[in-house]
């Protein structure tokens, strides 16, 4: 009689069989998919596979990534934190760069004092302003009020400024400028020697005492 009919089982989704494959681990995964178990799943995002295979994806070269299921290192650019594509350069101040070339500028009256930030958190309530909670992931910056300022990013309080003294009277630094908010005790606005006189009103200029 007729010998046993051999029964041929296809391979998993996304692999291909070989010549004398004799079972589910004879069959390759294909370029982008690496094994798990007896399926192929997508490279994780990050990696990459260009070859026909059972071997793991190997890792973009730093700082690139790539997204899951990737087949080729083009694939790989530049992640979070970074522009371009081949070449990377740190996201550029007050902005933040999500990756794939993609950059967003900062809200208004946030910006960072450093280069590479990542994501909108990390955009940073502007000197003069302080931090009030965050609003949709973006801090939410008030302006420091009169006498008071911030020399840096993120500043949760506004400290006071320093007293100038001059000749008409005794005064304070920030109030003349009718700003809201001056940036460093160091500066023109809170500073002993060398206050600008074009900075001070003549009402204010003659304040007394």
């Amino acid at each position: 009689g007729k010998g046993p009919v051999q029964a041929f089982q296809p391979c998993p989704a996304n692999s291909q069989g070989q010549p004398g494959a004799a079972s589910v681990a004879d069959c390759l995964c294909n370029a982008g998919y690496a094994r798990a178990g007896d399926a192929c799943v997508p490279c994780s995002a990050g990696t990459y596979k260009a070859a026909v295979g059972n071997v793991a994806c190997p890792r973009c070269p730093a700082p690139r990534t790539s997204h899951a299921g990737a087949s080729t290192l083009a694939e790989c650019v530049c992640g979070p934190g970074f522009l371009g594509y081949d070449v990377c350069t740190p996201c550029p101040t007050d902005s933040y760069c999500l990756g794939f070339n993609v950059q967003e500028p900062c809200p208004n009256t946030t910006g960072t004092p450093e280069e590479g930030a990542s994501e909108l958190a990390d955009c940073l309530c502007e000197p003069g302003y302080f931090t009030n909670g965050s609003a949709f992931g973006a801090a939410v910056c008030v302006p420091c009020g009169v006498d008071v300022f911030t020399d840096k990013h993120g500043s949760e309080t506004c400290a006071r400024c320093a007293v100038v003294f001059l000749a008409a009277g005794r005064i304070t630094t920030c109030g003349l400028t009718g700003q809201s908010g001056c940036l460093s005790p160091q500066d023109e606005l809170c500073n002993r020697a060398g206050f600008p006189p074009s900075l001070f009103s003549a009402n204010s200029a003659n304040s007394s005492l």
